[in-house]
């Protein structure tokens, strides 16, 4: 486990220490949101791959076939990337 995750990991091990806390969730989210923020270009880029091997796929769909809901997904899921800046701390 490299550095920045051991730290991520020492973060959220004292918020399940303090579960009670109404904001646990949301502090949890914002700590791992924090962490994955440096690699959102890489996320971008590996999410386009899978994007186009999907399309490729759907090119040539058989029968019973229907590609368009895990099409949707990735599409909203680089719209949520670019658009919205996701993650945010």
């Amino acid at each position: 486990m490299d550095g920045r995750l051991q730290k991520l990991i020492g973060e959220l091990r004292v918020i399940t220490r303090h579960q009670k806390n109404l904001d646990t969730q949301r502090l949890a989210e914002g700590l791992i949101n924090k962490y994955l923020r440096d690699e959102v270009d890489a996320l971008t880029l590996l999410l386009e791959r899978v994007g186009e091997a999907i399309d490729v796929e759907a090119d040539k769909a058989v029968s019973g076939e229907d590609w368009t809901l895990i099409q949707d997904y990735v599409r909203w899921f680089l719209e949520k990337l670019a658009i919205e800046g996701w993650p945010k701390g």
